[in-house]
């Protein structure tokens, strides 16, 4: 599926794909790759996406210090009004 048809797709909002708990037979995405000092890893909730788009997040990567960041996408994405929960994880190497 093209990133596009992902957007898309009907089930992209509010669907629930995967879940922890007492009954979850659950099978982790595991991914291994070297990261370099100064590599930025950012992690965040649909609402995030829901605000900013991939372009405008690596633009952000390329040119603020993590708090920033954050900071950052958190604005962009209330500006939007965005009614969605948010959270946002940077990780600075």
């Amino acid at each position: 599926m093209t990133e596009e048809a992902a957007l898309a797709h009907g089930l992209r909002l509010n669907a629930l794909t995967r879940y922890l708990g007492p009954d979850a037979i659950y099978d982790p995405e595991l991914y291994i790759f070297a990261l370099h000092q100064g590599d930025i890893i950012i992690l965040c909730t649909d609402g995030v996406h829901r605000g900013t788009s991939n372009e405008e997040i690596g633009q952000l990567a390329q040119y603020r210090e993590s708090p920033d960041l954050a900071a950052t996408l958190l604005w962009l994405t209330v500006s939007e009004n965005v009614d969605d929960k948010t959270a946002i994880v940077i990780v600075v190497a």
